[in-house]
């Protein structure tokens, strides 16, 4: 028997249908399927199967009247086939038709079809998986960059306490706050200091801890910068007085230069130590210091008008008269 086959309009098997064994229209001729092969060539595919007892042609899918009838994750949505003029139950092409109805698949992986647990890290909000594979499901992390979405825990903790955690540190590094810079590791949480040690990693330095606090200082003692050698409220700021500058051996007079002090090496020009012919003493890079202004000689006659200082040292880069070839030059610079 032949029929009309107008894919188009997709009811043309119910022409066939009383006849046996030969149930389905294909290019205007009644035929019966032997294998599911017949199916798919015949309709271009539509995922369509064969029954063998029969010989029709059949979707395996659930029937439905619309996306909503189909309640799968595997099939959220809905398709009309040709030319068996069905509705079945087919793959999601929307996140509408999972979000709400599918509480552990809520995302619509267009690609493959099916409600999905995540489609990017972002979806993935458990700190023990935290990680997207495949656009599919959700897994433990193993590196920090599978943690970056996570509020406060951006650490994987791939080892220590528990294989793929996202934790907020695993090591001091990760509290970088004065008040909590030590990583408890029994609770994988940024907590106050306990020792000096967890301070050490702290920027702008504070490298003491104080009353379960990283501080800049606690005496004098911690202060060793000429410029901020004093300790005031665990803070180094510039000295008052000579006795800030005792810790700094080197510079051990407190000395105004501009609007601040500093610690410094002399307080003036007679207090230079005039190992060669001249010295001043003066403001230097914030601090008072000595300047050598001996001439340069080639030999010690370029010396000789100066008793206290006759020898050309010809040992140095830029040979200068001196006092004694045991004496040195011990200004800074």
């Amino acid at each position: 028997m032949q029929c009309s086959y107008l894919q188009s309009i997709g009811n043309n098997n119910t022409e066939c249908a009383s006849i046996t064994e030969k149930p389905n229209c294909v290019l205007i001729n009644c035929r019966g399927c032997e294998t599911d092969e017949d199916c798919q060539t015949w309709y271009c595919g539509q995922g369509l199967k064969c029954n063998s007892g029969s010989g029709r042609c059949y979707h395996p899918n659930p029937t439905c009247t619309s996306w909503t009838d189909c309640n799968y994750p595997n099939m959220a949505n809905y398709a009309h086939f040709l030319p068996l003029d069905e509705l079945h139950c087919w793959g999601c092409n929307s996140t509408t038709q999972c979000t709400g109805r599918f509480l552990t698949t809520p995302y619509c992986n267009t690609t493959g079809g099916i409600c999905v647990d995540c489609l990017s890290n972002t979806n993935c909000t458990d700190s023990t998986k935290s990680v997207c594979r495949a656009s599919v499901s959700c897994i433990p992390c193993t590196t920090n960059s599978g943690c970056t979405h996570m509020p406060g825990k951006k650490y994987c903790d791939a080892t220590i306490g528990g294989a793929g955690v996202c934790r907020e540190c695993i090591a001091n590094a990760a509290c970088t706050t004065v008040s909590k810079s030590k990583c408890d590791l029994s609770t994988f949480t940024c907590q106050a200091c306990t020792g000096n040690g967890d301070c050490s990693h702290l920027t702008p330095p504070t490298p003491f801890c104080y009353n379960s606090m990283c501080v800049n200082c606690v005496s004098n003692n911690d202060c060793t910068d000429p410029k901020k050698s004093r300790c005031v409220g665990n803070t180094c700021v510039a000295c008052d007085s000579d006795s800030d500058c005792d810790q700094i051996p080197a510079y051990p007079y407190c000395q105004p230069i501009s609007s601040t002090k500093a610690c410094s090496q002399w307080r003036g020009d007679t207090d230079c130590p005039f190992l060669y012919t001249g010295g001043s003493c003066t403001a230097q890079s914030g601090q008072m210091l000595c300047t050598d202004n001996s001439p340069a000689c080639t030999t010690d006659a370029n010396c000789a008008s100066n008793t206290k200082y006759p020898i050309c040292d010809t040992t140095m880069a830029q040979p200068k008269c001196r006092r004694s070839q045991n004496v040195q030059f011990q200004a800074n610079m």
